[in-house]
């Protein structure tokens, strides 16, 4: 969503991603209904030792905490529109949260999600907000959610069609 156009700029952001001065909130797809409509997810996750593309849940003293909020949007056939913000930003935390919860993503075969016709996973980026690194004025950008995505979510509304 956001590109640094000089060093100085592209150091000041890094930074706030490092630091976690920023806000990041996506839009997921779940499978099924998640029973609390808000929620705090607090779980260290580390890479797996077996499959070294996937991370995993782990106890804090073998993963570095991840923290992420949830808030469901919409109730849909067999699956649940939310908004999920991450506090802390590790590889592939939302998709490893959600699984651990019962709920992994649409179509995120990796963390155990059941395949959804061609589509990959159901998760976009809808909202990044950052302090501009040379004014320090605070910056929200969006991004509407891609067609596909839209389609499926209409789907499920209708009753869908698709077995999950």
């Amino acid at each position: 969503m956001v590109i640094a156009k000089t060093k100085e700029a592209h150091k000041n952001l890094a930074e706030q991603f490092a630091s976690h001065d920023l806000e990041k909130e996506y839009i997921a797809l779940i499978q099924g209904h998640i029973v609390n409509k808000k929620g705090r997810i607090q779980v260290a996750i580390e890479r797996d030792p077996v499959h070294r593309q996937r991370m995993k849940a782990t106890s804090a003293e073998n993963g570095r905490m991840a923290i992420s909020t949830f808030e469901v949007i919409e109730y849909l056939k067999n699956s649940t529109l939310v908004k999920v913000q991450i506090l802390t930003g590790r590889t592939h935390q939302i998709r490893v949260h959600m699984s651990f919860t019962g709920h992994p993503l649409l179509g995120d075969t990796t963390y155990g999600g059941r395949k959804f016709g061609n589509s990959e996973h159901f998760l976009h980026s809808s909202k990044l907000t950052i302090t501009h690194p040379i004014t320090g004025k605070r910056m929200t950008f969006q991004a509407d959610i891609p067609q596909r995505f839209q389609e499926v979510i209409e789907e499920l509304r209708e009753g869908g069609s698709k077995k999950l």
